[in-house]
């Protein structure tokens, strides 16, 4: 379990219904997972699986989080699907979130060049970064 400075737990947020339902999935499916996974299990480390772990399906859910994570600062882990930050659920987190000095932005997919998500990795300290949510999830 990851803890926070002050020893509180630090929850993972997966907050992508398409990533929720791939992870069920992949969990029912565990006696076809390589052998290395496999091994991981049968010690005890069932991957996959995170004690503070949060899901979020529904998008009344989603906005109270991100309202409540933009109000309190509240130190959690976000994952949410990105695509090139072009729309969805991320959007809502980079409105809320990407102006605080204690959020970082991870990204660990690619991101092509004109997208939203390719000027959020080249900027710099200090850079400006003008966005639209083009589908209004706001």
């Amino acid at each position: 379990m990851i803890e926070t400075p002050n020893n509180q737990p630090l929850p993972i947020i997966l907050d992508s219904p398409l990533a929720q339902e791939l992870t069920e999935q992949y969990r029912a499916f565990a006696q076809y997972w390589p052998s290395q996974l496999k091994d991981r299990k049968s010690d005890g480390r069932f991957p996959l699986t995170f004690e503070t772990l949060v899901t979020i399906s529904h998008h009344k859910e989603h906005m109270k989080l991100v309202k409540r994570l933009g109000k309190t600062e509240q130190p959690a882990i976000v994952i949410a699907a990105s695509g090139m930050c072009q729309g969805g659920r991320i959007m809502n987190y980079l409105e809320a979130l990407i102006d605080k000095p204690t959020t970082d932005v991870l990204f660990v997919g690619y991101q092509a060049r004109g997208t939203l998500g390719a000027s959020i990795q080249k900027a710099q300290q200090g850079s400006r970064i003008r966005f639209k949510n083009p589908i209004g999830y706001a």
